[in-house]
């Protein structure tokens, strides 16, 4: 009973077994560079001040692979606009050749323009990209102030250029592109 516990353990974590050498293994990887997304922006719940649908554009710049990436976003609607920036973390949890759909959070902060002053805002979010294949983003977001309530973002995008990371699995550390 407790062989066949410790074979699974090996057999389901990789570890190699005494005897069993470690395999070479170099993945080359392609993320986006950056991607640009617009979309609209509906108020969550819908009757909190009022507030009216908007328009969201954001831009992205990936830093390391799809995990770490500087945020710009601007938005405006009928009651007001800001222009924010940040950063967000994320995961890709699902990657075949024709999709690859990303988990994101993201905190922003900056100024944002509403019944004619000027206030500072922090914005987090989380969200879902989808990026279909390479050449189409496709985004559902949630973004939550703390000041004005949460909206949702559906939106569509591009993503520009790309980011080649060299992974080496046996030492376990990446290679930023040259």
């Amino acid at each position: 009973m407790h062989a066949a516990s410790f074979i699974a353990l090996f057999l389901l974590t990789g570890t190699p077994v005494r005897g069993q050498t470690t395999a070479a293994t170099t993945t080359e990887e392609r993320w986006p560079a950056a991607e640009i997304v617009a979309g609209v922006s509906i108020p969550a719940p819908a009757d909190v001040d009022r507030r009216h649908a908007g328009v969201a554009v954001s831009a992205t710049a990936f830093m390391y692979y799809d995990r770490l990436a500087a945020v710009g976003e601007v938005s405006l609607n009928k009651d007001a606009k800001s222009a924010l920036a940040g950063l967000q973390i994320g995961r890709t949890l699902i990657k075949t050749p024709s999709t690859r759909l990303r988990l994101f959070g993201q905190a922003l902060g900056g100024p944002q323009w509403r019944d004619g002053r000027r206030r500072a805002v922090f914005q987090p979010g989380l969200g879902l990209d989808d990026e279909l294949w390479r050449h189409i983003v496709v985004r559902l977001e949630y973004d939550y102030q703390v000041a004005h309530g949460g909206r949702l973002v559906v939106g569509i995008g591009v993503p520009l250029g790309r980011g080649d990371f060299s992974d080496d699995l046996t030492r376990g550390h990446a290679r930023l592109p040259r």
